[in-house]
């Protein structure tokens, strides 16, 4: 599964944002969730890679999901609300 996902926070992927997506991808151990943004590409389970994609407000984020399909949809529902709330707590 893949997707993209929009940076509304107004100070981008720092590390508060980068550790919320890291603990949500967590949740879900069955899937593999690779970022690319900027032509670089980041493991959704390192806040390091994450932080790396120094990706800003208005950023667009390539998401490649891969894993069992119901696994996918629901952390793919989670990372959409998580992105659209600009990070804060949902």
């Amino acid at each position: 599964m893949r997707g993209q996902l929009l940076v509304t926070n107004e100070i981008g992927l720092h590390a508060r944002p980068c550790a919320k997506i890291v603990r949500t991808v967590k949740q879900y151990p069955n899937v593999s969730v690779t970022f690319t943004y900027d032509q670089q590409t980041a493991d959704g389970c390192s806040i390091i890679d994450m932080m790396i994609l120094a990706a800003g407000r208005h950023a667009l984020l390539d998401a490649y999901l891969e894993g069992p399909k119901a696994d996918c949809k629901a952390l793919w529902a989670d990372l959409q609300r998580l992105f659209k709330s600009g990070f804060r707590d949902v």
